[in-house]
């Protein structure tokens, strides 16, 4: 069971952004909480490069760091000491942070704090 969730909060975190609209770049707006429009799902994102991805009451911790101004790669484990790495877009504009994966599918999250 706590495998699957894992392997769902990495499904999730997995599903994001674009790129972004801002001239002066997003990096440094990540830093904070972001729900899930159902909010079942919450990304924390650290300055230390820790991103927590929390489904319901199981939380998976990892890592991430930026590109450039327009991608961050994800590292999550999977399991039995794997972790996996992924590039994924990063947008964020108006308090809502979108993440695209690499099939170009959007997830948008706002912020909480």
């Amino acid at each position: 069971m706590f495998r699957l969730v894992l392997l769902l909060a990495f499904a999730f975190t997995a599903i994001n952004c674009c790129s972004c609209s801002c001239s002066s770049g997003p990096r440094g707006y990540e830093l904070g909480k972001w729900k899930s429009p159902d909010g079942n799902v919450t990304l924390e994102f650290t300055r230390k490069g820790e991103m927590i991805t929390t489904i319901g009451n199981a939380s998976v911790h990892g890592t991430y760091k930026w590109l450039n101004d327009a991608e961050i790669e994800v590292d999550m484990p999977v399991g039995n000491g794997v972790s996996q790495k992924e590039t994924r877009g990063i947008s964020i504009k108006d308090k809502t942070l979108a993440l695209t994966d690499k099939n170009g599918r959007t997830t948008t999250f706002a912020i909480t704090n």
